[in-house]
């Protein structure tokens, strides 16, 4: 192998791992939102105005980004309630 081809292929492993990067990072943070909206916040009063202040924002963030659809409704998210199943253990598989 000499400097050329190894050059071309560390410039194509950088951008296959910056495609794979973004990918995970725009996966999590839709996990995160996923998360935000199901678990909300505890307690009541100011509790319940912040609660209805997330959902509001996470209905807008998925009506303008209508191209991360995939995303949405295959980010896994975890339950307390379920306890141990597949979408919770695809949940520490993937982010822990």
């Amino acid at each position: 192998m000499n400097y050329q081809t190894a050059f071309y292929i560390a410039i194509t492993k950088r951008v296959l791992g910056w495609i794979i990067f973004s990918l995970a990072l725009v996966s999590t943070v839709v996990s995160l939102v996923l998360l935000a909206e199901k678990q909300g916040l505890q307690g009541h009063g100011l509790s319940d105005v912040a609660n209805d202040f997330i959902k509001i924002m996470v209905d807008m963030i998925r009506k303008n980004t209508v191209f991360l659809n995939f995303f949405w409704h295959n980010s896994p998210i975890t339950s307390a309630h379920i306890g141990f199943s597949t979408a919770n253990l695809g949940f520490v598989l993937l982010f822990f």
